[in-house]
């Protein structure tokens, strides 16, 4: 179970912890609505997480998950920005960690190679963000259907950790997070230029290599010798061979 008293010291107003809950970023959701705005959830499982797209999220008994709320004024660089921030905050717990092969997937997930190890949602309300957060931390199997593209901390590592050390490291990482500056240098040296790449927006789909990214979070994709940037889509990496 998770240190209530080592959650708390984040200094959330309200916090809330379950061993099973539909979705934490629906909780959230439904407490933000009510009128509360500082508030983090934790769960052992989800019985209806979702990602974006309104994918499902496997939330199996040993994974970290987790919400939180940040009130917009809080955030000191522009607001797309901040699913972004939380990628680097989940990278960087994960590289203390010495996980080989991470790579960052624009715009917000972590992947060990092709395989995902954490995913994030973001949902914006007129004056906070709820920060929605999955790291495959001690889950020790998958199911058949998402065994070839999902990875967790320990089938790399072969042991457990405390899955509230990593909360508390992963949202202190995302709070020392300074300027887009630092969030622009990170997607840069994330390993994703050059990379080929499917990219999907707007129910158009393009196969091109990343050139850059822009200071306003925007991924500029070279498809023909052709450079278009874009805010929102969905990025697949082109398998390379092994």
């Amino acid at each position: 179970m998770f240190d209530a008293k080592k959650i708390k010291k984040l200094g959330f107003s309200n916090t809330a912890i379950f061993s099973s809950v539909d979705s934490t970023n629906d909780f959230l959701s439904e407490m933000t609505t009510s009128g509360k705005e500082s508030i983090i959830a934790v769960s052992q499982m989800q019985t209806k997480g979702r990602g974006r797209f309104a994918r499902e999220w496997v939330s199996l008994k040993g994974g970290l998950y987790f919400s939180f709320t940040e009130k917009h004024e809080n955030i000191v660089y522009p607001l797309q920005l901040f699913p972004i921030a939380c990628a680097i905050g989940v990278y960087r717990y994960l590289e203390s960690l010495r996980i080989p092969l991470l790579r960052y997937k624009w715009p917000n997930d972590i992947l060990v190679k092709n395989r995902k190890i954490s995913g994030i949602l973001c949902e914006f309300s007129e004056s906070v963000i709820i920060a929605g957060i999955g790291v495959n931390i001690n889950t020790e199997a998958f199911p058949e259907e998402i065994s070839d593209f999902a990875v967790s901390v320990y089938s790399i590592k072969r042991r457990e950790y405390s899955l509230t050390d990593a909360l508390v490291e992963i949202v202190n990482n995302i709070r020392n997070v300074k300027n887009s500056a630092e969030i622009t240098k990170f997607m840069n040296e994330s390993g994703m230029i050059g990379k080929r790449i499917m990219f999907s927006s707007n129910g158009r789909i393009i196969e091109g290599t990343v050139d850059s990214f822009k200071e306003n979070g925007e991924i500029v994709i070279n498809s023909n010798s052709i450079l278009e940037s874009f805010i929102a889509g969905d990025a697949t990496f082109v398998r390379e061979r092994e």
